[in-house]
């Protein structure tokens, strides 16, 4: 089994950098328009009446519930900045295992924050459990990817000194 070379790993690093970018983006933009912009509107449009109240009421809560999006979406801008570091070059380095880190502590915040915010009340789930279980999966995953940040965290610390003693 042959191994990558620096530069081949440094253009896949490259073209996934524009995969998580893209998917941010395109993350964002369905958050707002999908999630916010009506409420927002709403908002505006009942500036001056009764209604204003119950229209501030409801952004509030849907700006609760978006926070486990948001965290996912935090996790994909770290992924984008992840293989841009790749990219660079710096494939086995304490600022790629910190954002490796970084990458699954978002991940393990949405996971938590969608067990309390989410919908995890409804009748179906009651039945399935399967909400819970996507949200336990998701904090296992994260932490998995934690862990393996923390391991090339440690495995650049030894290359570093190792290319001293050299």
């Amino acid at each position: 089994m042959t191994l990558p070379s620096i530069d081949a790993l440094a253009a896949q690093s490259a073209r996934l950098k524009r995969v998580f970018g893209w998917l941010f983006g395109i993350g964002a933009f369905l958050l707002f328009s999908e999630v916010l912009y009506i409420p927002l509107k709403g908002i505006v449009q009942a500036v001056g009446t009764p209604d204003l109240g119950s229209a501030s009421e409801r952004l509030v809560l849907l700006a609760i519930e978006c926070l486990p999006a948001l965290a996912l979406l935090a996790a994909l801008w770290t992924a984008r900045h992840l293989f841009k570091t790749y990219a660079e070059g710096a494939i086995l380095s304490a600022e790629g295992g910190r954002l490796l880190g970084r990458m699954g502590d978002w991940l393990v915040a949405s996971g938590i924050l969608a067990v309390l915010v989410g919908p995890a009340n409804t009748k179906m789930d009651a039945l399935t459990g399967s909400y819970a279980t996507v949200q336990v999966a998701l904090i296992c995953v994260g932490v998995a990817i934690r862990l393996v940040g923390r391991v090339q965290g440690l495995a650049a610390q030894i290359k570093a000194d190792h290319e001293q003693i050299v």
